[in-house]
């Protein structure tokens, strides 16, 4: 495990820690200012559990390479590697806030903003990535709509690989001796539920999940006891409309957000490129 780090600690004489802002099981991640440009960043440092650990190690190295091409709506790398002393770290532009800050959002809002994520979606996918671990964490903004962007390092780091989940534990082993958060499965697609293959369409609905939790500041199983209650209700029971919780939202973006969360994948939109243009047709 890394060693705190205090406000005013250089970290490879190229960032000066600002404060922290957050542990997960991936990384401890902090605001600092890159001293070469004097611009603030969140510097994200890997655990040695998943730096150490060969598999992650090299595509880790393989993602950023693949990250650094996206642009707009995507969180920028501003740099990337291992320190001098040996600790993987990852920076990225630092964003002021997380989209499900403030949620409930208005509908409008909201349409806009996930047509940004739909489309920071689709450059990943045309650029091979496939994370497919979207949720609400790993989507921010800078003041408005239209300056909300993915965190796709986020991704890489939180997802790459999960197994599908034990619903008795609720979370299940992925690299050793780092645990996945239970909180995963309200985001996971019914096909990933059953260990099945996952393409754009399971973005779809994560993406569906996402746009529910900013429209209703909840999620669409909100009252199910425990991860196995959860499972059962993704696979088996329609959500409640969203307008069923915040009355104003129209009917036509309850059908979009549905749609996403169709049970069966091919009842959803086939992609996040068509997701965006029904928003757009909404908006």
């Amino acid at each position: 495990m890394i060693r705190a780090l205090a406000a005013g600690t250089m970290f490879d004489r190229r960032f000066r820690i600002v404060r922290p802002l957050g542990t997960s099981f991936s990384a401890e991640t902090y605001e600092a200012v890159r001293v070469e440009t004097a611009r603030r960043v969140a510097l994200r440092l890997i655990h040695d559990s998943l730096a150490d650990f060969a598999p992650f190690a090299d595509r880790f190295d393989q993602s950023i390479a693949q990250y650094r091409s996206l642009r707009d709506e995507v969180v920028a790398i501003e740099d990337a590697g291992r320190a001098t002393h040996g600790t993987m770290f990852v920076a990225t532009e630092f964003m002021e806030t997380r989209c499900v800050v403030g949620a409930p959002v208005p509908w409008q809002r909201v349409a806009a903003i996930m047509m940004r994520i739909c489309g920071a979606l689709d450059a990943m996918q045309a650029a091979g990535i496939a994370d497919r671990r979207l949720d609400t964490t790993k989507v921010y903004w800078s003041g408005s709509e239209e300056q909300a962007k993915l965190d796709a390092v986020g991704l890489l780091l939180d997802g790459r690989d999960l197994p599908a989940p034990d619903a008795g534990e609720g979370v299940r082993r992925w690299w050793p001796g780092v645990q996945i958060p239970a909180s995963w499965l309200e985001y996971a697609s019914p096909e990933r539920l059953m260990g099945k293959s996952l393409d754009a369409r399971s973005d779809v609905y994560s993406a569906g999940v996402v746009a529910y939790e900013l429209l209703t500041g909840r999620r669409p199983f909100a009252e199910a006891v425990g991860p196995a209650g959860l499972i059962t209700m993704q696979l088996k029971r329609v959500p409640a409309p969203p307008s069923c919780v915040i009355p104003d939202i129209p009917t036509a973006c309850d059908d979009v957000v549905l749609r996403c969360l169709a049970k069966a994948r091919d009842d959803r939109y086939p992609d996040p490129r068509a997701l965006r243009d029904a928003l757009r047709a909404l908006a």
